[in-house]
């Protein structure tokens, strides 16, 4: 089923469960922590596929702490023919970025000697801002390979007037770029005396989402609200994003384990109150994204409402806009500056007039097939009015697709390059140093009141005032939208999963990354959405492209001393922050110079000839991080950055990288879309397991499928048994045990209302448990069939068997769930009533009563390995002769009990056949859907 097929159907099957499904009650309930997450799990999969193999071409990715020299490294390239005569019309022509006919742009400013007074034309377009050493770049540049003609798989540039594309954030982006922003950039609430954000620990989180859920409890007895549950799902994707980087405020949710908070995440997903209403979802948040900051839930409000304002105008055509106007968008100082005003004496070609000059005259207007936006006064409809207008607008724009024009380009390694791949030029990463970086007071005026309502004499007023600036609109947009979007950037497209490689730069002439945990949360991101495999275990060279470059090497080699005896070692923290990704067993090293510029020129002599080259290239660090072997590409590379003084060792750079895209595209294990319809099978079986959901169809008849199922079970376990030796017969007692193990973290938290404690909440825990054994099995299949734990030690031969021998178990003891939950409600509130009970966790009794459940009778089978065999000898005497098979003492001890005696006894259970009501919505909807799309499960075609 390709992937087309699967996103129709998964749709359609969203519309049926909020038109029908969601209506269904009691036995026939489909959980929203379950089986529509699932759905929606699947749903979102499909789309990220079908997005990123719609763009087929390779991208290589290029990241790291701002001003590191990625926008350096293209710019000889885009304006190596690009004429400066200092004339309107002509300045500009001939560079990448200029089409025949279009507007003349340099991609980097002309050099001028300002120290003679010399100043840039104001006529002159310049794409890529740079503003003084900050950070300066809005948005992710994708720069591709351009061409006029529609008919090639490059780039189709149609309006030449007109060349640069836009796309613009989604709603989760900005969720996401807020709660990172807020993260980093803000002071916390002003009624706390230290001014910290809130940490995040599971009895915290838990708490708050109680006090919430019973703030807003009028709501709990509404339906269901698609668009609130949408929102919680989207919400929970980001939370668990930030859990996932490690964030200080977020980690400590993941103290008891992955799995236990995937368990919790979940378990949002069915609070009522939350699913109820978008609003309260909203709300919920702002809590803990911003501790329900007004100010940012304000800006949260506008950005949404500007992003739907702008869906409606432009409606779902693509968007492009002129060079000027690209440049505009790129420069976060254009949002700076048109916040405030024109400094009296600015000239009329300085940067701040120019730009409030721009600005008002951004418009649009639409044509049949695109929206395009410029700087024309004949364009019809005005973009914006007002400087926050501007900054919403900017803040909006993810992504730049810049075409070049191969035509202006020299025939380089650079251009060779870009006919395979497309480059992501990502916004830098801060370089503030821990402690510098002023924050956001976002309540100045609540500060000086909140220590004196809290009678907190530790801590002045005056030093909390200290410690962070006063709000102002701008800052929202230049700091805390800025700084969120370069966070969060990196992971929203890692795990959309359309880039191919990864090229992180570092410099050698600063300070090491301060902000090093993005760049491998990044990595990171990228690995478990797109080679979860290797992300689980890499010990060994990452299998996509993953490159780390060493640049600006002059002012290190200018000031060693003539008798160093290291010299790149003592700049080795520089890139060994970067952690894994520098590992030379994972990633591959690269040198970069760019000689032509002043930071790059090197004073002394240094060549191959030179002691102060054989001290670099023989010192230990150096070694370490480029190998030894003379032929290797990370040595070629030094060697290319020494010898090259025109490009500094980036023609051996981009001569590597279009040999790895080439190499990745070849090989079935690197192959971007090869690995997309991996994740496509996996997407199918995930829908699968959706439809073979038990009673969610109606029967005909009633056939014990549990029954045959627990027959198998029990002779593939004997068939394993026959014969075998007691080391053999112990790895499947073990592999048995992992296989009906109930751990407490797979099952959602236990609510406090002893009201949603029903036989119905016993069934989705079990269900939840088995969705994680099942992940436990598809990981071992995906792995090879690889680790400790082998599952077909047991005789299961494929995946389905492994879910219906775990659902057979499940059915077994379905008459048992409401005497479960009765005894759980009992505990519940004994635990109530007493205090030094209250912090334990149920789960763990939950746990263990359903595995007992499932692995001993209902009524005890009385320690039968032990009581039963107390009289015989062989099981006292397995040393002192060989003994196989059902002789062994690893059988007797656990696996004959179970198999002997409880799943003799689940087979023969007469289970009184349940007769389905007749309006169980959605019924004929779904059996029709399911057969217009040939997914009727095989127990069901049989009947239907």
């Amino acid at each position: 089923m390709n992937a087309d097929l699967q996103s129709q159907f998964s749709n359609q099957l969203t519309d049926w469960y909020w038109k029908y499904g969601c209506k269904r009650k009691d036995d026939y309930t489909l959980s929203t922590s379950s089986w529509t997450k699932s759905l929606y799990d699947v749903s979102k999969q499909v789309k990220v596929i079908i997005d990123s193999t719609g763009n087929s071409r390779p991208a290589m990715a290029i990241w790291g702490p701002s001003q590191t020299g990625k926008s350096t490294l293209v710019s000889a390239y885009i304006d190596a023919n690009a004429k400066f005569e200092k004339t309107p019309g002509v300045d500009g022509v001939g560079s990448g970025l200029h089409w025949q006919g279009g507007t003349p742009a340099f991609f980097m400013a002309p050099d001028v000697d300002e120290d003679a007074g010399e100043r840039l034309p104001g006529h002159i377009c310049v794409l890529n801002p740079f503003n003084g050493g900050r950070d300066a770049s809005a948005c992710l540049s994708r720069f591709v390979y351009g061409t006029k003609s529609a008919n090639t798989d490059f780039h189709y540039v149609k309006n030449i007037n007109y060349p640069i594309g836009i796309f613009f954030a989604k709603p989760i982006d900005i969720w996401h770029a807020i709660a990172r922003g807020y993260d980093t950039e803000c002071l916390g609430p002003a009624k706390s005396p230290t001014r910290n954000a809130s940490q995040w620990t599971l009895p915290k989180f838990q708490t708050e989402l109680a006090k919430f859920v019973r703030a807003n409890k009028q709501h709990s007895k509404k339906a269901p609200d698609r668009k609130a549950y949408e929102a919680l799902h989207d919400f929970c994707e980001i939370l668990d994003d930030l859990v996932f980087a490690e964030l200080p405020r977020f980690r400590q949710l993941l103290d008891e384990g992955e799995d236990n908070w995937q368990s919790i995440r979940a378990s949002l997903l069915s609070e009522k109150v939350l699913v109820s209403d978008l609003g309260l979802v909203e709300k919920f948040a702002a809590l803990i994204f911003w501790d329900a900051n007004s100010v940012l839930t304000e800006y949260y409000n506008k950005m949404k409402k500007a992003k739907s304002l702008y869906s409606k105008k432009f409606g779902n055509k693509p968007v492009y806009c002129t060079i000027p106007v690209a440049s505009l968008l790129l420069d976060m100082d254009s949002c700076k500056m048109y916040f405030e005003p024109v400094p009296s004496n600015a000239k009329s070609d300085d940067k701040e007039r120019m730009i409030h000059d721009k600005v008002p005259r951004l418009a649009y207007t639409e044509s049949e097939d695109s929206i395009l936006i410029g700087l024309d006064n004949n364009l019809p409809d005005k973009l914006v009015q007002s400087a926050e207008d501007y900054a919403l607008f900017q803040g909006l724009v993810w992504e730049l697709i810049i075409p070049l024009n191969p035509d202006n380009l020299p025939q380089t390694p650079f251009k060779e390059f870009l006919q395979e791949s497309d480059i992501l030029d990502f916004p830098g990463v801060g370089n503030e140093r821990a402690g510098e970086a002023t924050q956001i007071d976002l309540e100045p005026d609540s500060a000086i009141s909140a220590v004196t309502e809290n009678n907190d004499q530790s801590v002045e007023s005056s030093e909390i005032r200290k410690k962070g600036i006063p709000f102002e609109a701008k800052l929202f947009f230049l700091q805390i939208l800025k700084r969120g979007k370069t966070s969060s950037i990196v992971s929203t497209y890692a795990k959309r999963c359309n880039i191919d490689g990864f090229c992180i730069f570092q410099n050698l002439d600063g300070y090491p990354p301060v902000n090093s945990q993005q760049l491998i949360t990044g990595i990171n991101t990228w690995w478990k959405y797109f080679i979860p495999d290797y992300y689980r275990d890499q010990n060994a060279p990452c299998p996509l492209p993953l490159n780390v470059a060493l640049l600006w090497w002059a002012l290190m080699i200018n000031q060693a001393p003539n008798n160093a005896a290291t010299i790149l070692g003592s700049k080795e923290a520089n890139y060994k922050t970067l952690g894994i990704i520098a590992d030379p067993e994972v990633s591959t090293t690269f040198a970069l110079n760019y000689h032509r510029f002043s930071r790059g020129k090197i004073h002394r002599k240094f060549d191959k000839e030179t002691e102060l080259y054989k001290t670099i290239r023989n010192e230990e660090a150096f070694l370490k991080q480029f190998g030894a072997d003379v032929q290797s590409v990370s040595i070629n590379s030094f060697e290319a950055m020494v010898d090259d003084f025109n490009t500094g060792g980036a023609d051996y750079f981009f001569t590597r990288l279009k040999e790895q895209i080439l190499t990745a595209r070849q090989n079935p294990d690197s192959n971007r879309i090869n690995l997309l319809n991996k994740k496509l099978e996996d997407t199918c079986r995930k829908i699968t397991d959706l439809l073979n959901t038990g009673k969610l169809f109606p029967p005909k008849k009633q056939v014990d499928i549990r029954k045959i199922n627990l027959t198998d079970f029990s002779q593939g376990l004997e068939a394993q048994v026959k014969g075998n030796s007691e080391k053999a017969i112990t790895e499947i007692n073990h592999v048995l045990r992992e296989y009906l193990d109930i751990n407490y973290q797979a099952l959602m938290p236990i609510p406090n209302d002893i009201k949603g404690i029903t036989k119905n909440f016993v069934d989705r825990q079990l269900r939840q448990w088995i969705n994680k054994q099942l992940a436990r099995y598809d990981n071992w299949e995906a792995g090879g069939r690889k680790g400790i734990i082998n599952w077909s030690k047991l005789g299961i031969g494929n995946r389905e068997q492994f879910r219906d021998y775990l659902d057979a178990l499940r059915l077994s003891i379905e008459k048992t769930f409401e005497e479960t939950a009765q005894w759980l409600i009992k505990l519940i509130r004994t635990h109530k009533a007493r205090l030094d009970l209250l912090n334990i966790d149920l789960r763990r009794h939950l746990a263990v009563r359903l595995s007992n459940e499932i692995v001993y009778s209902h009524t005890s089978i009385q320690n039968e390995e032990f009581t039963d065999h107390s009289d015989d000898e062989d099981l006292f005497l397995p040393k002192f002769k060989t003994v196989t098979g059902k002789d062994c003492l690893s059988y007797k001890l656990f696996i004959k009990p179970f198999v002997e005696t409880q799943l003799k006894r689940f087979i023969n259970l007469r289970l009184t056949p349940v007769l389905r009501p007749d309006d169980i919505p959605g019924d004929d909807e779904i059996v029709g859907l399911c057969k217009e799309y040939e997914l009727l499960p095989d127990s069901v075609k049989e009947d239907a």
